[in-house]
């Protein structure tokens, strides 16, 4: 299928944006309780976005934009996979898994990373301690210029690799510790 906006041949890029006709997005998630206070979460995502339609006029200074292709930085495949404890004596914990497919934001291949999350709560007080990236995964301070993924571009382009795109990786952020105490007085 073609987009036609009215009124003639669009003359921005916002204009194509409000075009956009094929747009696909399906989740599935899953909850289910393994044992006695112990729960699984599975979510699953797909995200297909793409552009249709686009004139040459647009194309020529948007190298990055391609005809029935993915919108950037927006994955097609994304997934969550928790495991969570806790117990009527105030312990809690929980550990959730992600997935991110390319196309993404950090302008890398497909990565994944967990976080952790332990408390205990007693009448009301909570201590909480959250450990976030717990692997280091794809951790990184600076981001690397030249070895980001390659954009493909449209027939317009120039660049051949992504050293010549300039493309930079970016990834999360090293091992990082929370710790909180919190106080309930029993109001919401």
């Amino acid at each position: 299928m073609r987009w036609r906006l009215h009124g003639g041949e669009p003359r921005r890029l916002d204009d194509v944006q409000r075009g956009v006709r094929d747009l696909f997005r399906h989740r599935l998630n899953a909850t289910v309780g393994l044992a006695r206070n112990v729960k699984a979460e599975a979510n699953y995502a797909i995200q297909s976005a793409a552009y249709y339609g686009i004139p040459d006029s647009i194309l020529k200074n948007n190298v990055t934009l391609i005809n029935g292709g993915q919108f950037p930085n927006i994955p097609l495949h994304q997934a969550t996979l928790g495991l969570g404890y806790a117990n009527p004596t105030g312990v809690a914990a929980r550990i959730d898994g992600f997935y991110v497919g390319a196309n993404n934001f950090f302008n890398r291949g497909a990565y994944a990373y967990a976080n952790l999350n332990a408390s205990r709560t007693v009448g009301p007080l909570t201590l909480n301690l959250g450990v976030r990236n717990l692997f280091d995964s794809i951790a990184q301070q600076y981001g690397y210029v030249g070895l980001g993924t390659f954009v493909p571009e449209n027939s317009f382009g120039k660049n051949r690799n992504s050293f010549d795109q300039g493309s930079e990786q970016f990834g999360l952020p090293y091992r990082q510790f929370r710790l909180s105490l919190t106080w309930n007085n029993g109001r919401r």
